[in-house]
């Protein structure tokens, strides 16, 4: 009896074996995949990295046309062919051929637009540089992020930028010093509460709805309180800060 379950059971542990030496190899081959992956930087996405310029514009308050315009030439300048892309206010639909990738399509979506000059300037600036001298993808992207995380214009700029909107528009539409000084505090305090929904109030729509319900009890605040005298004045002066932007 033992002699005849030997066969087997040398059948069984071949098997085994197999099995053991498969699994060890595969776990080599894992193994030292990743160790070569290591050290290595993830190589720039050649048509994402073109899209990202767009978004850039479209995002900072720039037209459609450009920012169609200056991603055809970016990527032309990185030798991509056959670019068809569809750009809208919140997205970038693309696709090309990018040499030695084959065909790709990206799609892109683009933030609610915060006006930002500086950033349409500098990618205007950056495409320009890009087409006119040899540049490598990696600086393209690496100029790209740069751009991005960029802010020019801080609390207090903005603040400022708010007060005069209002005030000026509201002497401008020849009201008072007084009143347009009341236009410019509320233009302010506005503009305060703009930067802070931005980010925590997911509708624009909502957002300016309570941007109207407070310029209404402020200015109703200082006229009560004797500081303005037209009501209506300070109110169109406060509004222009509140209404969109036309794209430039």
């Amino acid at each position: 009896m033992l002699r005849e379950g030997q066969p087997e059971m040398q059948a069984g542990d071949k098997a085994n074996q197999t099995e053991k030496m498969q699994a060890g190899d595969k776990a080599n081959k894992i193994e030292k995949m990743q160790s070569g992956n290591i050290g290595q930087e993830k190589r720039p996405d050649t048509l994402g990295t073109v899209l990202c310029a767009g978004k850039i514009l479209l995002s900072s308050g720039a037209e459609i046309y450009r920012a169609e315009e200056t991603m055809y030439r970016m990527a032309e300048a990185m030798h991509i062919e056959d670019m068809d892309a569809y750009v809208m206010n919140r997205g970038i639909f693309a696709t090309a051929k990018v040499g030695g990738e084959g065909i790709q399509t990206r799609i892109v979506s683009v933030p609610d637009k915060e006006i930002d000059i500086g950033k349409i300037e500098e990618v205007n600036e950056l495409s320009r540089d890009v087409c006119t001298h040899s540049k490598t993808l990696d600086y393209l992207s690496s100029s790209l992020k740069k751009i991005e995380s960029r802010n020019h214009y801080g609390v207090m700029g903005r603040m400022l930028a708010y007060f005069l909107g209002a005030g000026g528009f509201s002497f401008a539409i020849g009201t008072s010093m007084r009143d347009s000084l009341c236009a410019g505090i509320v233009g302010s305090m506005i503009g305060l509460y703009l930067l802070f929904s931005q980010g925590r109030i997911k509708s624009r729509v909502l957002e300016t709805i309570l941007g109207s319900v407070l310029t209404a009890i402020l200015g109703n605040l200082l006229v009560s309180l004797g500081i303005g005298v037209h009501l209506s004045f300070i109110i169109i002066g406060v509004m222009m800060d509140l209404v969109p932007v036309l794209p430039l």
